[in-house]
């Protein structure tokens, strides 16, 4: 391979690439973060492109972006269907394209587009899935019979659901002396004001008829949560 820092790209991915690779950042994200870089590809090379200073900007964005959207261990687990301690273990085997970040103040965090993409490197292409966790399953069997990783799976904390948990109940003392629940977008209901929040159904259950009334807001009108959520399960 020519030496990346000693030579100009020849095609729009050619930039990409080089980028991507002098930076360890998918080509999503390149694409993303550096706009300007499309411009000079559609002008077929006509304008001026300048390395060096396209990877300080990807680096400052990059930050930015990790500082906006990053994401901490436990929501990162949820993504890839894993336990947090199985999340810990993976982290520790420093697997290619697995790329945790750090936020400016050390803390670390990680990006959902880079777990997409470590999740789809071990999944066949062109192929759907039915649902979330048997696209996830196929990616931990995988994981697995290529790298020899033992997974974890966290299952949904809803008695007697078979999914993969989604999100992490809103609610601080949704159990006593434990974690809040787990569960799958089944056993969910967003919060009013904070789409990014759920609570669990035994949680939605508690507001709609128990000790919660009052302290939240769920989306959706009380008829159909009441419909949904009786008051027995």
């Amino acid at each position: 391979m020519p030496d990346d820092d000693n030579r100009e790209p020849e095609s729009y991915p050619d930039a990409v690439g080089i980028l991507s690779r002098s930076e360890g950042v998918i080509p999503q994200l390149v694409q993303e973060l550096l706009p300007e870089l499309n411009d000079w590809g559609t002008s077929l090379r006509q304008n001026s492109i300048n390395i060096p200073s396209l990877r300080q900007a990807l680096r400052e964005r990059l930050q930015e972006k990790v500082e906006r959207h990053g994401i901490l261990r436990h929501v990162a687990a949820l993504n890839l269907g894993i336990t947090e301690e199985c999340f810990e273990r993976l982290v520790n085997r420093r697997l290619p394209r697995f790329c945790p970040r750090r936020g400016r103040d050390g803390q670390e965090l990680f990006l959902k587009e880079e777990l997409d993409v470590f999740a789809s490197g071990f999944l066949p292409d062109f192929k759907t899935w039915g649902t979330r966790s048997s696209l996830l399953r196929e990616f931990h069997r995988n994981l697995e019979s290529q790298t020899g990783f033992i997974v974890a799976p966290q299952p949904c904390e809803i008695g007697g659901c078979d999914e993969l948990a989604a999100v992490i109940c809103a609610n601080s003392v949704c159990r006593v002396n434990a974690p809040p629940r787990k569960v799958c977008i089944a056993h969910r209901e967003r919060l009013r004001t904070r789409e990014d929040k759920s609570l669990c159904e035994e949680c939605v259950r508690r507001v709609l008829y128990g000790d919660l009334q009052g302290q939240f807001q769920i989306a959706g009108t009380d008829e159909r949560l009441r419909r949904v959520h009786p008051i027995e399960a």
